[in-house]
């Protein structure tokens, strides 16, 4: 299975990113835009494991230390990747919450380190992906700047982890959830 962990996003917050970014869907933008109900927050892209190795991952992360008092991200504004030069992925930074998430994905590489390594040897930047760049010709080039016009910002509180396998077609890809960790309670309100 084609497999990645991530911080799901709550459906008000990618229907006001949605909408929010709908300005940049025209088809002067060559750009596959992420579907509402895909966006997410990505931890670890895992790529191709089997289903015996999904299985060890989906138990190491219920460990008690990737339970987490649940946390607030907040994003704001449309960057890109690379961030300099014809962008490939259009996303929006985290604004808040990014040193939790770093310290998160810490501990979840050193938990799954003896099962798996992560498919993806970039530095982690958390982010949410809102599209990426549909060819490598001069007329697909899309630069973000801050003359786009676009007011991107929200936030929302994480409360769980999961662990999904990527079904890849012609329309974009479909996500299916196999494994989730529920953050502990959080009694202060």
């Amino acid at each position: 299975m084609r497999a990645f962990i991530a911080f799901p996003i709550p459906k008000e917050i990618t229907e006001s990113i949605w909408v929010g970014c709908k300005p940049l869907r025209q088809p002067a933008l060559k750009v596959k835009w992420v579907q509402p109900q895909n966006m997410h927050v990505t931890l670890l892209f895992l790529g191709n494991i089997d289903d015996e190795r999904a299985g060890r991952v989906a138990q190491a992360m219920k460990r008690p230390s990737l339970r987490r008092l649940p946390f607030k991200i907040g994003f704001s504004g449309i960057g890109q990747f690379p961030p300099k030069g014809a962008a490939r992925v259009l996303v929006s930074r985290l604004t808040e919450g990014a040193e939790e998430c770093a310290a998160y994905f810490e501990q979840l590489k050193s938990e799954l380190s003896e099962i798996v390594a992560p498919a993806d040897r970039r530095g982690f930047q958390p982010h949410i992906t809102l599209g990426r760049v549909r060819g490598r010709d001069p007329a697909s080039r899309v630069q973000v700047d801050g003359s786009m016009g676009i007011d991107l910002s929200g936030s929302f509180h994480v409360s769980r982890c999961v662990l999904y396998e990527s079904f890849l077609n012609s329309e974009g890809p479909t996500y299916q959830e196999v494994a989730a960790i529920e953050f502990l309670a959080n009694s202060n309100g």
